[in-house]
């Protein structure tokens, strides 16, 4: 995919400039560190509420989205020239170099390890075409039909997760793949985020009284994770809900900072509904978050509560009315079809279930693999003792045959070192002084009933690991709790080092050799072939099919006018059409239900998963394993 270089420029300098001006009119009026988490929370509220706008006026293209960042980042930068707001960032550039020459040997190592990640995870994305599973079959496929169609929802398609599920993330992946010409650049929003929920946790930790090294090392602890850095450069999901939900801890830690502080108490339930928009499941672990909120604003601020609840209220309805109304219309209910991932009922009975089974996705080790089958025996046999229920009932588990594995890629990469160690932050939490219990019960609570309530309303799921980020945020917070002291000793600041370079030492796998994204041998990122890059993922056979179907399109058909993707399971990787036959917009490609469908539309491209037709004249027949693809015979 092309684009001109001008736009993408443009666009890049006008965004940031406007990020820039966001986080200049929010520092007069919340502190530093939550203006510069807050600002991009912000514009992705925006960017929400302005693709719905355009999606119900019909005009959800390229050049109306372009048109409207331009727009809004130029009237952002005005109020803010206009409010004497804007200033150059040399002051907080300053001001970050003399806070990080400050640091003890511990808090640097922190920093440096942080910056390590970033900077290895962007080179990462920055030279990777989106490979993931999900991304490939339907995150990336939706963005293209909305683009095509003018709209988001309202397509055909054998895969309804492409039509119901929330569309926050890939809204901020549709701007970048349009402002920037290419789809590589759509992995910042998980980039982004990562830093933002890093950035919140080592805000929460200030906020809680912890020192700065000790902080510093909770950000390096969730930023190592190896969930966290499988994640960073995908075009998923998961971490960019995660990043709402730890935005909104660092505000409800916020208040009472100074009294007339009630802002970021208000802002709490905003962020839980952006997330929400974002990923229902992670926006489980902010209503905690929420409750807590609210109980901060009755006894502090008791004539703002009314506010607070008005402003969850209004942003749960503008930021999810736009997809729930379309689940409405489409399966008659907000959140979508039954697709038979959640709890139906017996939810504390659910909760004793998953809430042991869920341990496993962060106690399994890469090798050997009798120890993993040892853990799921275990997990399992804990299970049924606690709940009374089989471990695979199917009331409470999506998927059968429950197992522990990791393995190097975002969907089941365990984080055993973050795991163990929040484990044993809670037991010092709770056996040390009052004053460390006093400042740490409330996040104690959020994450403890913001787990369990995971647990009882979402059906164990084999790869649902990443579903449960927020707690790796959560949990790091504990951690810096346990490790930091009003009077540190050389111990401490050991232990700090000590942790510091075993995580980042542990993560060195998932930063470098990645299963479908290794920087080193063959398959490296930085000598395979775009083809070999985005097709990663998928077993040999599978490439093979795919690659000679579109070099046989290329050599009958350079460029065709309708593509129709037929069949059940013609959504399966379907991204890789829309990146070598759409021919940059020129070519429409739709789903139908069979051959004689796509004949009827006169196709030009036919791909077919189904029964391979016995009658196709006009139509020339290839086979390519499970599915057949008939291109049209010149006239």
């Amino acid at each position: 995919m092309t684009g001109a270089p001008v736009v993408a420029i443009l666009s890049v300098l006008l965004g940031s400039s406007a990020l820039w001006a966001t986080y200049c009119l929010l520092v007069p009026h919340l502190s530093i560190r939550l203006s510069l988490l807050l600002a991009p929370c912000l514009w992705t509220s925006a960017i929400i509420v302005i693709s719905e706008i355009l999606s119900a006026i019909g005009v959800y293209r390229r050049p109306w989205l372009i048109a409207l960042l331009w727009v809004a980042s130029a009237i952002v930068i005005v109020v803010a020239r206009a409010r004497r707001r804007l200033a150059g960032p040399q002051h907080l550039a300053q001001l970050a170099l003399t806070k990080a020459r400050e640091q003890n040997i511990a808090g640097k190592l922190a920093l440096a390890a942080m910056s390590a990640v970033a900077l290895v995870t962007a080179i990462t994305g920055a030279a990777v075409a989106p490979n993931n599973i999900d991304s490939l079959s339907y995150h990336l496929p939706r963005i293209m039909q909305w683009l095509q169609n003018g709209r988001v929802g309202g397509f055909e398609t054998p895969y309804v997760a492409q039509l119901y599920l929330p569309p926050g993330a890939e809204f901020l992946d549709a701007l970048l793949l349009v402002s920037t010409g290419t789809d590589r650049a759509m992995f910042i929003t998980q980039w982004i985020s990562l830093l933002i929920a890093t950035g919140a946790v080592i805000v929460t930790c200030r906020n809680l009284g912890v020192s700065s090294w000790a902080s510093l090392t909770a950000g390096a602890l969730f930023i190592t994770s190896p969930l966290v850095i499988g994640e960073a450069s995908t075009t998923q999901t998961d971490l960019c809900a995660t990043a709402f939900v730890s935005v909104a801890l660092a505000c409800v830690t916020a208040t009472g900072k100074r009294p007339d502080w009630w802002l970021p108490t208000a802002l709490v339930p905003w962020l839980a509904a952006a997330a929400f928009a974002v990923k229902p499941t992670a926006a489980l672990f902010a209503v905690p978050v929420v409750v807590w909120a609210v109980i901060v604003a009755a006894r502090q601020h008791p004539r703002r509560l009314a506010g607070v609840i008005c402003v969850g209220v209004l942003a749960a309805a503008i930021l999810n009315c736009g997809w729930m109304l379309r689940n409405v219309e489409s399966y008659n209910s907000p959140t979508g079809p039954d697709s038979g991932l959640t709890v139906k009922s017996d939810y504390v009975t659910a909760a004793a279930s998953n809430s042991v089974k869920n341990l496993g996705h962060n106690l399994a080790v890469p090798a050997p693999e009798t120890a993993n089958s040892t853990v799921s025996d275990l997990l399992g046999r804990a299970s049924e003792i606690i709940s009374g229920v089989r471990v695979d009932d199917p009331r409470f588990s999506f998927t059968s045959d429950y197992s522990v594995d990791s393995q190097r890629n975002e969907d089941r990469a365990a984080n055993i070192l973050q795991f163990m160690l929040t484990v044993v932050a809670l037991v010092v939490i709770c056996i040390s002084s009052r004053e460390r219990l006093l400042r740490s019960w409330p996040v104690v609570l959020s994450l403890i009933s913001g787990y369990l309530l995971f647990s009882g309303i979402i059906k164990y799921q084999t790869w649902g690991g990443r579903l449960l980020l927020p707690t790796l945020a959560f949990g790091s917070v504990l951690i810096a709790v346990a490790l930091d002291s009003r009077r540190p000793t050389r111990w401490r600041y050991g232990i700090a080092i000590t942790l510091t370079v075993a995580c980042t030492a542990a993560s060195t796998p998932w930063l470098i050799a990645q299963k479908w994204r290794p920087w080193f041998g063959g398959s490296s990122i930085f000598v395979r072939s775009s083809f070999q890059d985005i097709t990663a993922s998928m077993d040999a056979g599978t490439t093979t099919d795919r690659k000679h179907a579109i070099e046989t399109i290329y050599r009958l058909n350079s460029c065709p006018g309708i593509v129709s993707l037929a069949g059940h399971y013609s959504y399966d990787y379907e991204y890789i059409w829309w990146r070598y036959l759409s021919c940059d917009g020129d070519s429409r490609i739709n789903h139908v239900a069979s051959f004689s469908d796509g004949k009827s539309g006169h196709s030009d491209v036919i791909i077919n998963f189904g029964n391979t037709p016995t009658n196709h004249d006009g139509y020339s027949l290839t086979t390519c394993g499970n599915f057949s693809m008939l291109i049209k015979d010149p006239q």
